[in-house]
């Protein structure tokens, strides 16, 4: 009994010493005040393919989820490692973000000259409080990441092509470009479509629907293209060697 007793006054004793511990020993004081979380790619998602020398635009949306707002005369957006892709070492913010909203942040890029697969990695700086990113503790990366394709690479692009295509429905033969909405059927190029999870793409698309009725259906019949080896798809067909790709929607009953 008496173990037992010393036993349970040391522990006592050892809790009160902990309870008494300056909170300034307390890590991650300064994630808790400058701290973002990335919210989505609004361009260029992840593995987007240019050719050599491409210049395009790359937009994060990222929130700020600490306690300090980020003030465009304080805080920056920094390159930070990788491939830099012609972008600028810092980028003054468009606007001052206070915790809980959203910035979209675009930095001009152009992709290199050499075919490869290439990431940027981006923070923020604070004039004030340091360098800060993502993650649990506010120090990753955020980054961009591309594909950039051979130049000798011939290349078939079904949205650039659309136009060469022959375009039929169930209701005839159609035109393309189309009309929206068209109960006869239509194809459309979309630039900038916006994907199902809410984010624009940046390169281009086609959307096309079927004449409006039971098993109604619209198709592209593209002229006859020879693949040869180092050929890119954009549109990535399943069958490449047809002569004629035929692509089809049908409207199910």
């Amino acid at each position: 009994m008496k173990f037992i007793s010393k036993f349970a006054t040391a522990l006592l004793l050892l809790a009160l010493m902990l309870s008494v511990v300056p909170a300034a020993v307390q890590p991650a004081y300064a994630a808790t005040c400058n701290w973002a979380q990335f919210v989505a790619d609004v361009t260029v998602p992840d593995g987007t393919s240019y050719a050599p020398g491409t210049a395009f635009k790359k937009t994060w949306r990222l929130k700020n989820i600490g306690t300090c707002a980020w003030n465009s005369s304080d805080v920056s957006l920094i390159f930070d490692s990788g491939e830099k892709m012609g972008a600028p070492t810092s980028s003054a913010l468009p606007t001052t973000v206070n915790p809980g909203q959203t910035v979209d942040i675009t930095v001009d890029m152009t992709a290199p000259s050499s075919a490869g697969h290439y990431f940027g990695y981006y923070k923020f700086k604070s004039a004030s409080g340091g360098v800060f990113g993502i993650g649990s503790t506010a120090n990753k990366s955020f980054w961009v990441e591309i594909n950039v394709t051979s130049s000798s690479s011939a290349g078939y692009d079904f949205t650039a092509k659309a136009a060469d295509a022959t375009w039929t429905g169930g209701a005839g033969a159609l035109t393309f470009p189309g009309s929206d909405g068209n109960a006869s059927g239509f194809g459309l190029k979309k630039d900038k479509p916006k994907l199902e999870n809410g984010i624009e793409s940046a390169q281009a698309g086609l959307l096309f629907a079927p004449n409006n009725v039971s098993n109604g259906y619209v198709q592209a019949a593209y002229p006859a293209f020879r693949v040869q080896s180092g050929d890119v798809n954009t549109a990535r067909p399943l069958v490449m060697w047809l002569t004629v790709l035929i692509i089809r929607l049908v409207l199910a009953p």
